[in-house]
Formats: C-alpha cells, structure tokens, sequence
C-alpha cells in the first residue's frame, strides 16, 4: 500500500495594510515594522481625505489611522467608514493620552489604541491581536482609562450576580487587557474556554460589539 504523501501548509495570507499619518518618518518607522514581520503594506496616506480614496482603491484588511490629520481627522475618517457595508479593522495613533478621544476611537469601531511615542515598538503586537479579532490598548492608555472619570460614563454596579465565578474571574481579567490566551493561562483553562465565557458574560450583560466587553471592564474594574 503506497503511503500518502501530504502537500506542505500554505502559508497564512499576509495582512494587507493602509499606513494614514501625516509624518513621513512615523509612516516609514510602522511600515519597515510591519513588513519585517511579514505584513503587507499597500498604502499610505498623509491626510484624512487621502486615507478614504487609499481605503477606496486598495481595501486593505487594516487601517493604522492617526487620530490628528490635517483636511479630515482620524475620527472623521471613521465615521465615513462606518457607513460603508464592509470595513477595514483600525487601529488608532495619537500623540495626545486624551481619554475622551479614547472613549470615542473605542465607540467608533477602533479595535486598538496606541500612543505615538510608543506606536512602533508595540505595532507588530497590536496587529496580531486584532487581526486575531482581540482588543489592543497600550498599558499606558490602559493606564489611564482606569484612572478616567469621564462625564456621563455608566457607573452602575456591574451585575455580578448574574455572573458565575469562573466568569467574574476573566471579567477580571478582561479589566487587566490581558488576552484571552493570557487569561486561560493564569486560569489553567483552555483558550477557547476564556472565549466562550467572554461570549456568555457579553450575553447576561447585554453588551454588543467589537469594544464593548473591554469597555465595561474598564469601566467597572474598581468594583471586580
């Protein structure tokens, strides 16, 4: 009996990228980053109206999009992206730790948030975690959203008893923007395990969209 032989793996489809920041240097800084991780850069656009015809001509699987650009801002950009049947995933630059700008890159879709000052170093991470379909905040915007106390944010007791133990403890750790790998661990527990529970806590809660679990946490991480 002849054995089989197995064609080798195809290698995943790198992720297509449109860089949108009006300093050249940023730009070149996250574009060698991004392809000396095997990404692959398509555009690049210095303003908002440009990043809108780059997104039109290449439809790029993400956006890196800084939030302060001339002709049309970042969070402008997101709006009119937010009327379009499909989307690229975005993650947000800004030089400012500004939490209401924060806040609204978060409601208007944004899957990560990264100060400049420290954009290149953490780019290769915060790509994998929202191609992966996770959450990316650097730990200094993490920092201070805990210590926000922003107008008008809902600040009810989370519904605890609504929550089983084992779910309150990933909800914890949701709070702390560690992923659902970092959480199984810390858990002894299969990731998708943390997945399922992170699907049944935004059930109980009533919470939908891409944020809306990570947001809640961080609303409420004092009282988890």
């Amino acid at each position: 009996m002849p054995f089989e032989t197995q064609s080798p793996a195809s290698p995943p489809h790198p992720t297509t990228i449109v860089i949108a920041d009006d300093h050249p240097l940023i730009r070149q800084g996250l574009r060698t980053a991004l392809e000396s991780a095997g990404e692959t850069v398509v555009g690049e656009a210095a303003d908002g109206v440009a990043t809108l015809d780059v997104i039109a001509k290449t439809q790029p699987d993400l956006l890196i999009l800084d939030i302060d650009m001339p002709k049309m801002s970042g969070l402008a950009v997101m709006r009119h992206l937010g009327g379009l049947p499909t989307r690229p995933k975005i993650i947000c630059l800004s030089l400012h730790n500004a939490e209401d700008i924060i806040a609204e890159s978060l409601t208007l879709g944004a899957s990560a948030f990264l100060l400049k000052q420290s954009a290149i170093p953490e780019i290769q991470v915060a790509v994998h975690e929202v191609i992966a379909g996770r959450e990316y905040l650097s730990p200094a915007v993490t920092r201070s959203l805990l210590r926000a106390k922003l107008g008008g944010v809902d600040r009810t007791q989370p519904r605890g008893e609504e929550l089983t133990h084992m779910e309150l403890r990933v909800l914890r750790g949701v709070s702390e923007n560690k992923t659902s790998k970092e959480i199984a661990e810390e858990l002894s527990i299969h990731f998708r395990t943390v997945e399922n529970y992170r699907t049944n806590i935004c059930r109980k809660l009533g919470l939908s969209g891409s944020n809306a679990l990570l947001r809640y946490a961080l609303q409420h991480q004092r009282q988890l």
